[in-house]
């Protein structure tokens, strides 16, 4: 399942070649799931999502297991060097047999965890289906389920759906939820919001060799430190105000920088934008950032050679951050069966900046725990290394969480 994982198309949005190569796999190794490939938009189109479902609800409501297909990177290394540095692209799949380590692209944003998720779905159900025990769960690999922003314009298209957006409007609501995603050695049961900010500063252009009549003088990019420092400043101001979560903190970081003619520097360019990323506790309300970024920023550069500049901060709220319940049921049967699993009790968690669509799940209603391997390697080209024992042990851990939460009776058994 890694190996099919790895070796398909991680695009977001173009998942349905992944979902159908895994589908290939499951529906003959375990025919008593019912498969299927779920569209995402357009019934026909590249976006799709695996959707796995076995036994009944019997009067209540049913386990969802979830993670996603897509990854960071597109997988073509012409787009993703610019992030990685790397032009030869993620190294390919490879199994490590002696060190116990497989290798590849995209498994430590999900695909590692969604094998194992897979894995363990499939074997505990199996177990529940011989048995003739009434039980109810779904697994969700989906698509569309890592952020990305929409058009920052007013005419651009808004947002595409997420995957589990789709699901949830379309299978209706489980009863709780497991995120088997990488993360902390322990259990997440709060994360923050996510949002995006766009920083646009706007001062005149004109040609190069001019540029000492520009304002401000020498052109907005021979001050673009000024600006890229006060940006740093003030967003760690407006990520340092939330109060903390039970487990989840504040982030904020420039991911990206936008300005000029790549073809055409002899002009010196009027706008520059300034792309941000921000996690935080609590609720995020659409245009609160901005105005609060806008607010700091504009005392940091007050009295700099910027102080004259406009200044337009737009947000993208991606959710709002989102808690379940710690002595919920599936908190309290995850913490168990990591402990079962790993021998040991999952570590506290203080201060998580990572946010998933948990918080999507959480704001659905739905009481929600994240759980997956927690000593996954960024290998820097986009590929990633992961511990096949500790993969192991994260499918029992899903296989025990099936278990307990689809049947009480079969609790334990792993």
């Amino acid at each position: 399942m890694l190996a099919v994982l790895a070796r398909s198309d991680g695009t977001r949005g173009h998942e349905r070649a992944a979902a159908e190569a895994v589908l290939a796999l499951a529906v003959d190794r375990w025919p008593h799931v019912a498969w299927q490939v779920d569209p995402v938009g357009e019934p026909d189109g590249p976006c799709a999502q695996l959707v796995g479902a076995a036994g009944e609800r019997a009067g209540r409501a049913d386990l969802l297991l979830y993670s996603h297909l897509d990854t960071s990177f597109t997988g073509d290394p012409a787009v993703d060097a610019v992030v990685t540095g790397h032009p030869a692209g993620a190294a390919p799949y490879r199994v490590d047999r002696a060190a116990r380590t497989v290798r590849g692209p995209g498994l430590g944003v999900a695909r590692a965890p969604a094998a194992a998720a897979l894995v363990g779905f499939a074997r505990a159900t199996a177990r529940l289906h011989e048995r003739g025990l009434p039980f109810g769960a779904r697994l969700l690999l989906a698509a569309r389920g890592t952020h990305r922003a929409a058009g920052w314009e007013p005419a651009d298209p808004p947002a595409d759906p997420t995957g589990v957006t789709s699901f949830l409007a379309r299978h209706g609501r489980p009863g709780a939820a497991i995120v088997a995603k990488g993360g902390p050695a322990g259990v997440l049961h709060d994360e923050p919001g996510a949002c995006y900010l766009r920083v646009r500063a706007r001062g005149g252009w004109g040609a190069i060799m001019a540029r000492d009549r520009l304002h401000p003088e020498g052109g907005l990019l021979a001050h673009a430190g000024v600006l890229v420092a006060a940006v740093e400043r003030a967003g760690a101001a407006l990520a340092a105000a939330a109060p903390p979560g039970p487990q989840s903190g504040g982030q904020f970081g420039i991911g990206a920088i936008r300005s000029g003619l790549p073809d055409k520097p002899d002009l010196a360019p009027a706008v520059l934008d300034v792309y941000c990323y921000l996690v935080a506790p609590g609720t995020l309300t659409p245009g609160v950032p901005a105005r609060t970024l806008t607010d700091h920023l504009q005392r940091e550069l007050a009295g700099s050679v910027l102080a004259g500049v406009e200044l337009t901060v737009t947000d993208q709220v991606i959710d709002s951050g989102a808690t379940t319940d710690p002595d919920a049921d599936v908190v309290r049967a995850a913490v168990r069966a990591y402990g079962e699993v790993f021998g040991v009790p999952p570590a506290p968690i203080t201060g998580w900046t990572g946010s998933t669509d948990g918080v999507t799940l959480r704001a659905a209603g739905v009481p929600t725990a994240r759980v997956g391997p927690s000593r996954t390697v960024p290998c820097g080209d986009g590929s990633d290394v992961v511990e096949l024992g500790e993969l192991v042990a994260c499918t029992r851990l899903y296989e025990n969480l099936v278990l307990s939460l689809g049947n009480p009776t079969m609790s334990h058994l792993t």
